[in-house]
């Protein structure tokens, strides 16, 4: 379940980063990991889902723990880094800069 719209950056980035270099098997295995180990519950009646996490959230995550619990493999080091990123700077922010990688370097 998502907390935010479909075109939020934090979203498209982990699933990106989750879609390389692998099967959709794979990615939706990493997946439920990561909402397993780091969504937040949400009950709706008798339905309990689990809320996609948000930049703050996942920032304090070491990537040896994205790497042994959620078994992301080579992906846990950049993980934390688009939470850092994506907590510390807000969308608009991200937009407005032409030069992406020396704003951010």
């Amino acid at each position: 379940m998502r907390q935010s719209c479909p075109e939020e950056h934090f979203e498209i980035a982990v699933v990106a980063l989750l879609l390389q270099n692998t099967t959709i098997a794979r990615t939706t295995q990493m997946t439920s990991n990561l909402l397993t180990h780091h969504g937040q519950l949400v009950n709706f009646g008798s339905i309990t889902l689990r809320a996609w996490f948000t930049p703050a959230e996942l920032a304090h995550v070491s990537a040896e723990t994205l790497r042994q619990q959620d078994r992301l493999g080579y992906r846990a080091k950049t993980l934390p880094h688009f939470a850092d990123l994506l907590r510390d700077h807000s969308a608009e922010e991200l937009q407005a800069t032409d030069e992406l990688v020396e704003t951010f370097q």
